[in-house]
């Protein structure tokens, strides 16, 4: 992958042997993103074990790349800050906050995860313990749980998630015949849209500049999205959620944003904003990774995973994806670093840093796509940045760059500069 950047004053041209007239191709597929820099907050990631250490008894530290927004895992559940009905705890959570607010970050919680004793389902075996996968016998305690949360963290925690990766018991089976549950979410989509209109009044009025999310499914159609907001859940969101996992960025994807955004329209929350809060690809290096673990899906290298990494931000923000949390920096079989004790990036974790310099604060004019080859435009005021980048996703293809593009010099993704080539 290529970035290339002309200057007026210093017309250099790349010496091609054929032109790349993506623009005026038949069947070229064309993605043209809201006008707006692209804001640090697209830059998402899932970070573990900075307070809590790893198995090991090592601890993360902060990565060596830049991030916009951190969305928070471990010991971060209702389950965790209401252990009993009379008793709070919110130390881990307030550490997360004061370690998001030194280095800038925007804080998003998901804020599901029932505790035993609140929960309609006590008996039911979840992801994170019995009874976590249901929602509260009483909505009180889940009106008095947010309360507390929001009031209490009030311009610490900027985002708040309704649930993560939901499964609707009136779209598909929820639990198995041995009563353990098959999604983090096991009820109605009723009762989901209930409480997120609960969250969403009492978030507003206890912390009105906070940005309330809508539960974040996963999978390859649109049936849970839509049914949550056939229920009217798309009243009480500022954004909708969905976790894409892409096989390929440029043939899955975007045909499922665009699915999910289709879907927000016809029912009438075409304006919200969409962000992706959970994607990742498996990549070797950290932990032993059995591939009979991940069927159907392909394991790659820290080198295979940095353009695909890289494509998939682009082409999310060129598709219309406002915030992108990558799964995650310091996990065992989806990392992006080279050694979480060190904060190195691995060359995945390098593609995500040299993708943000170039998209981050920049006009992303459109992208265009023909025949395995991408185009996309970009321009940006300060620090000066005009120019493509350019990609193949078939390495037999021929890369061609236009002289009218005027090429002063190209960068690659490893960060190398190639010198002034003439024709």
């Amino acid at each position: 992958m290529k970035v290339i950047m002309p200057r007026p004053r210093a017309m250099f041209c790349l010496g091609t042997v054929l032109a790349l007239a993506l623009t005026t191709a038949a069947h070229a597929q064309t993605l043209v993103p809201e006008q707006k820099p692209v804001p640090k907050e697209y830059f998402g990631m899932h970070i573990h074990k900075l307070v809590r250490p790893h198995r090991d008894g090592t601890r993360t530290v902060i990565p060596q790349i830049g991030l916009g927004a951190w969305r928070l895992s471990d010991g971060a559940k209702w389950s965790d800050f209401n252990p009993s009905q009379s008793l709070w705890n919110f130390g881990l959570l307030d550490l997360y906050a004061n370690i998001a607010a030194q280095h800038g970050w925007s804080v998003h919680l998901n804020i599901g995860v029932t505790p035993r004793w609140a929960s309609s389902r006590p008996s039911e075996l979840g992801e994170w313990g019995y009874g976590t996968a249901a929602e509260p016998a009483d909505m009180e305690t889940w009106k008095s749980y947010v309360r507390e949360l929001a009031t209490r963290f009030k311009g610490r925690i900027h985002a708040y998630e309704i649930w993560n990766e939901p499964k609707y018991s009136d779209l598909e089976r929820t639990v198995a015949n041995d009563g353990r549950a098959l999604g983090s979410y096991t009820g109605t989509s009723a009762k989901m849209v209930e409480m997120t209109k609960l969250a969403y009044l009492i978030i507003k009025s206890a912390s009105p500049g906070a940005i309330v999310v809508s539960p974040s499914p996963t999978g390859y159609t649109d049936d849970r999205v839509n049914l949550f907001l056939a229920r009217g859940g798309g009243k009480f969101v500022d954004a909708m959620a969905f976790h894409f996992y892409p096989r390929s960025p440029e043939r899955d994807l975007l045909p499922r944003v665009a699915m999910i955004r289709k879907a927000m329209k016809d029912y009438g929350v075409g304006n919200l904003p969409l962000w992706n809060t959970e994607s990742g690809f498996i990549i070797s290096g950290l932990e032993p990774i059995d591939p009979a673990q991940f069927p159907d899906t392909r394991i790659f290298t820290p080198a295979e995973a940095a353009p695909v990494v890289a494509r998939s931000l682009i082409l999310g923000w060129a598709a219309g994806l406002s915030r992108y949390y990558f799964y995650a920096w310091d996990d065992g079989k989806y990392g992006l670093t080279s050694d979480w004790t060190t904060g190195e990036p691995n060359l995945a974790g390098q593609a995500f840093e040299q993708t943000r310099r170039w998209l981050q604060g920049s006009v992303l004019k459109s992208c265009v796509g023909k025949s395995d080859i991408w185009n996309c435009e970009i321009q940006r005021a300060e620090p000066f940045l005009q120019g493509r980048i350019v990609w193949t996703t078939d390495a037999s293809a021929n890369l061609v760059l236009r002289p009218e593009w005027e090429i002063t010099k190209v960068e690659t993704l490893a960060g190398d500069v190639m010198p002034r080539v003439r024709p």
